[in-house]
């Protein structure tokens, strides 16, 4: 049905996605998340630049294979999310 919440609420649930990465997460767990990525990935599209903008990406060391999902956004975002 699309991403209802804002913009700054999709921020907040990469990082928690990002948090995940560095988990010790049991294996059940990670092959969850696997199939979770998965989806997430058909419900969104490449953003062509990191969605916490180019100065969060280097101070945090991020790169677009490891941290893949914050180079990409909603394919459905809600009018919450488009208003910012």
């Amino acid at each position: 049905h699309g991403y209802a919440l804002t913009y700054e609420d999709y921020l907040n649930d990469l990082d928690v996605r990002r948090s995940l990465d560095d988990a010790d997460l049991a294996p059940v767990f990670r092959e969850r998340l696997t199939v979770l990525d998965a989806r997430f990935q058909e419900v969104t599209f490449p953003s062509g630049a990191c969605v916490w903008g180019v100065e969060n990406e280097e101070a945090e060391g991020w790169d677009r294979v490891s941290n893949w999902y914050y180079w990409r956004l909603p394919t459905h975002p809600g009018s919450a999310f488009q208003e910012q």
